[in-house]
């Protein structure tokens, strides 16, 4: 559904056809990151979007390239086919991190280190929180109660254990260091987790709800000194077990280009 209150572009006869793209990119993108274009909405008819631009069919397929490349739309063939939108995420921001991370030569094991800082900075803020024993404290012992009685079913496991991660990030109360913690798992996933499997053995799994039951009850007492010590200890002991199998790898942003992003933590 297109905003009624946008006002299409207005292309100029000086412009070059690539420019006219980006005119028509911009274009869209707002609407997109507005929300007035929903997520998995479909984008209006190739014929709208010509009527509405007036450009040429090859400049509107430029414009959708960018977008498609930014991972704002993804093209889906067939009769049913279209341009979908698709709202950004923490993956979003991981490609355009990986990018500059691969550029630099940089290594895995230095993501590991960040995320384990940004983790531990978010609990110690949750460990602060005047409604955390309203607010976070339930909600971070359910899941951790559902990943011990999930131990033995892996998938399900994995699962409640990266959604357990991911409500250490939001107990921050901070978008911010969400979105920051939220890049650099999806990044570290894209590259250590069908890899480095096997490394989560069950006595590592027991562990690790040992751990985030320990890490709980200190957030529940607001000791958020402890709680930063205690997490990035956990994060770098977690990570170990991975890294030893996959020492030397090196950040490819391909293997999180748009739509490729990992989702369950290992």
């Amino acid at each position: 559904m297109q905003d009624s209150t946008a006002q299409p572009a207005a292309p100029s006869p000086g412009f070059s056809a690539p420019r006219l793209a980006e005119i028509v990119a911009a274009e869209l993108r707002g609407r997109i990151l507005s929300g007035a274009l929903g997520d998995r909405a479909l984008l209006p008819k190739q014929d709208d979007l010509l009527a509405e631009f007036g450009v040429s069919l090859p400049t509107l397929r430029e414009a959708l390239r960018i977008l498609e490349a930014e991972g704002l739309i993804r093209v889906q063939r067939g009769k049913r086919g279209g341009s979908i939108v698709s709202h950004p995420t923490p993956a979003t921001a991981a490609y355009a991190i990986a990018t500059v991370l691969e550029s630099n030569r940089v290594g895995l094991p230095d993501v590991a280190i960040a995320l384990q800082e940004i983790e531990s900075a978010c609990l110690a803020m949750a460990a602060r929180r005047t409604d955390r024993h309203e607010a976070v404290i339930p909600v971070l012992r359910s899941l951790n109660e559902r990943s011990a009685a999930a131990i033995d079913e892996i998938a399900e496991y994995r699962s409640l254990a990266y959604e357990l991660h991911s409500e250490f990030v939001a107990s921050a109360g901070s978008p911010t260091m969400a979105l920051l913690a939220g890049a650099l798992e999806a990044l570290w996933l894209a590259h250590a987790q069908d890899l480095a499997a096997d490394a989560v053995t069950e006595a590592v799994r027991r562990a690790h709800v040992d751990a985030h039951a320990v890490l709980i009850d200190a957030v529940e007492q607001g000791e958020s000194e402890s709680v930063r010590s205690l997490s990035r200890a956990h994060l770098c002991e977690a990570t170990r077990h991975s890294l030893t199998i996959i020492p030397d790898v090196a950040i490819d942003s391909s293997s999180i280009s748009p739509g490729r992003a990992g989702r369950v933590r290992s």
